[in-house]
């Protein structure tokens, strides 16, 4: 019975010896070095994603940006490189990852020829992360489209127009267009105020109540620096800009907060110079044409009364 036991023993640490050297045959440094990387490889690669990840959440609450492709994007590179190296351990798939990483650079060839305008869009929307020409809520002109920009991802451009639409532009557009931020540095936006008085007006009334109207505006915004104040320069200065056919154009400079502020201030001066203008009599013009009638020859003889 004894000698059954002893036989019965030494046959399972036979085959256990004989699996644990199949096993260990399997891995370039053995099982136990394998579990070793294996434990090691998930927690350095759970650690760095959920850094990424935080970088990135942060960062994009701080500037706006949309970062969760980019952080999608390098936590996938860190899987990768994790799977290489367990793969590379074992004997059976270490040949086979080779082969895969380097056909990889080839794979990339080929799929980039395949998607350039995709590639464009994402290496364009990584400049516009990296060197932030505008940010989440900047007000910006790409081409013939204004607006608040909503998103910025590394695809495409979203902006809001002051009709609330939603309008996608790829970021190789904006990239390759010339874009003019109005929220960059400093907010304030100028725009000309324009308005055509008759030849007979007073010019000098229309110019004194235009710079009344502008600078009673609670949004007025006086750009003068201390020299000019010193000066005695005038906070807005009403120029004759041009003689029309039917009229004189005056302009005034108008300086506002923002773009939006300075659209509702344009239309409340309009409003207040033109009250203004009627009360003082300064009349605005419209086209009007003088039709002067010319006889071609003699004077025409009355025609014959008939009975």
């Amino acid at each position: 019975m004894e000698n059954t036991l002893v036989d019965a023993a030494v046959q399972a640490g036979a085959l256990i010896g004989s699996a644990f050297e199949k096993l260990s045959n399997l891995f370039v440094y053995g099982p136990i070095v394998f579990v070793f990387m294996l434990v090691v490889v998930l927690l350095l690669s759970r650690q760095l994603t959920k850094f990424v990840r935080n970088t990135f959440r942060r960062r994009s609450e701080k500037d706006g940006h949309n970062y969760s492709f980019v952080s999608a994007l390098i936590n996938g590179v860190i899987y990768l490189l994790a799977g290489y190296v367990l793969c590379v351990q074992i004997v059976p798939l270490r040949q086979i990852a080779v082969s895969l990483l380097a056909g990889s650079g080839v794979l990339a060839i080929a799929v980039g020829l395949a998607s350039q305008e995709a590639m464009a869009n994402l290496v364009s929307g990584l400049f516009l992360v990296v060197f932030k020409p505008m940010s989440v809520g900047d007000i910006v002109r790409i081409n013939d489209k204004v607006g608040v920009v909503e998103e910025i991802s590394l695809r495409h451009t979203v902006l809001r127009t002051y009709d609330n639409n939603r309008v996608m532009i790829p970021n190789g557009m904006v990239n390759t267009s010339v874009l003019e931020n109005y929220s960059i540095y400093d907010a304030r936006v100028r725009n000309k105020l324009e308005i055509s008085v008759s030849y007979s007006a007073d010019l000098d009334k229309a110019r004194e109540i235009i710079a009344q109207e502008v600078e009673r505006h609670p949004g007025f915004i006086d750009t003068r620096t201390e020299e000019e104040k010193q000066s005695g320069l005038a906070p807005v200065r009403v120029l004759c800009t041009d003689f029309e056919a039917y009229a004189v154009k005056l302009c005034a400079y108008v300086w506002g907060s923002s773009a939006s502020s300075l659209m509702h201030m344009m239309s409340d001066l309009r409003l207040s110079i033109k009250k203004r203008f009627d009360s003082e009599g300064i009349e605005i013009p419209y086209p009007y044409s003088n039709v002067v009638l010319k006889n071609s020859g003699a004077e025409q003889q009355p025609a014959e009364k008939q009975e």
